[in-house]
């Protein structure tokens, strides 16, 4: 066999190195341009993330806003709920004002006419309060009258003794001027506030109405007033005063044709002038009572 050796040897021409030197730059380039679009990248991913960082924080700064906006709005809205809430509380006392106004104009019509004042009801007249060509003003009344069918009686009754009267109870009321009759009241109102000046007393005052016939009565008269809180009918009694006692027992004087005896009796009510007598004596009997006689 033969054996065939080719040997072959080249040489680099110039337009192969031109060729390299293209292809180097271009990757160059292009490394560059990969750098840049790295960077730009970079940038975009920045940008991304600030703006997705603006856009939260906008968000939280909206709510915050809508927050404070809502809480404003709340507060107005009590407010002005509020101040509505007293304008028609006004509005509502002002019609009643004025429906007040309209019946004292109604009612002073009704009782002025022709240039006559009329009263609702009959008395006497006790004071007026005004003169020919005065003006007429809301404190001063025209005219002031006692109503004949309401005449009172007011009375200071001590603590000991009010706890034992109520109202409607029965009372005899003997007037100053007219000392040999007795009025009969009716207890109206008893004051629960104490009226008293001197701190070792109290007193409450307590409001009588006098009945039956009260024209002779005038205003300003003085009377004294027995409270009626036990009432007994067709019993026998004596003063106070002729009852005598001795330990436990009661005895009175009793005259019999001229001589005096000592007589026991049992007594029972007393009104704080008489007693009644149970038992011992008999109507018509004469009873002593005994009182000293000072000489100078």
């Amino acid at each position: 066999m033969g054996e065939n050796n080719t040997n072959t040897t080249g040489t680099t021409t110039n337009s192969d190195t031109s060729t390299a030197s293209g292809i180097n730059s271009q990757i160059e380039s292009l490394q560059n341009e990969l750098s840049n679009v790295k960077k730009n990248y970079s940038n975009l991913v920045s940008k991304v993330s600030q703006a997705k960082s603006e856009l939260v924080s906008g968000k939280i700064t909206a709510k915050k806003t809508y927050d404070e906006a809502m809480l404003n709005y709340k507060n107005a809205k009590e407010i002005y709920d509020i101040a509505m809430d007293g304008i028609d509380d006004e509005v509502d006392d002002a019609k009643e004002q004025v429906k007040e106004v309209k019946k004292t104009l109604t009612d002073y019509e009704k009782m002025v006419k022709n240039g006559v004042i009329t009263s609702d009801y009959a008395g006497t007249i006790l004071s007026l309060g005004y003169a020919e060509g005065d003006t007429l003003n809301t404190s001063t009344a025209i005219a002031s009258f006692a109503d004949a069918d309401a005449v009172t009686v007011s009375v200071s009754v001590s603590q000991e003794d009010v706890s034992t009267i109520a109202i409607g109870d029965v009372v005899n009321i003997v007037f100053s001027a007219y000392e040999e009759e007795t009025y009969s009241g009716v207890v109206s109102a008893i004051d629960t506030a104490e009226t008293s000046d001197n701190s070792s007393t109290i007193d409450y005052d307590v409001t009588v109405k006098v009945t039956g016939d009260v024209s002779k009565i005038y205003q300003g008269m003085t009377s004294n007033v027995t409270f009626i809180t036990k009432e007994l009918k067709n019993v026998v009694y004596v003063s106070n005063k002729a009852i005598q006692t001795e330990g436990t027992k009661s005895y009175v004087k009793e005259k019999e044709g001229n001589t005096i005896v000592k007589k026991e009796v049992v007594t029972g009510f007393s009104n704080g002038s008489s007693v009644e007598i149970q038992s011992g004596l008999e109507e018509g009997d004469v009873v002593l009572i005994e009182s000293q006689v000072s000489s100078s």
